[in-house]
């Protein structure tokens, strides 16, 4: 499973709207409103057995991994009155390893801006 924490500025007065969005999303599991710099964040979670159809040749789909990343700039990048995200990857913490100390442990931000 991967995670990650969206933080969304909308267009001035679209909060609401984006916020009943993105609750609309599948693999969007929670939306808080915020103050400050971010309208909202979200919380999106893919999993290991989640599939993203990329192409359709002939008669038959192709399919890829789907990427926390890619399902971001497919399905809350676009939405009417986002005008701009920031995401924040999260890790798992497993206890037979100390992710702290491993490979694993990396910060990764992904900007856009529409």
């Amino acid at each position: 499973m991967v995670f990650g924490h969206v933080l969304i500025k909308t267009q001035p007065g679209a909060e609401k709207d984006v916020y009943s969005m993105l609750l609309g999303l599948r693999r969007v599991t929670e939306v808080l409103p915020l103050f400050g710099e971010y309208d909202l964040i979200a919380k999106v979670v893919i999993n290991e057995n989640d599939s993203y159809m990329l192409t359709r040749v002939g008669k038959k789909n192709s399919y890829k991994p789907m990427t926390l990343g890619q399902y971001i700039v497919d399905n809350i990048c676009g939405l009417e009155g986002v005008a701009e995200t920031t995401t924040i990857d999260g890790i798992l913490y497993d206890d037979r390893d100390s992710c702290w100390n491993s490979d694993i442990f990396q910060k990764h931000i992904i900007k856009t801006k529409s």
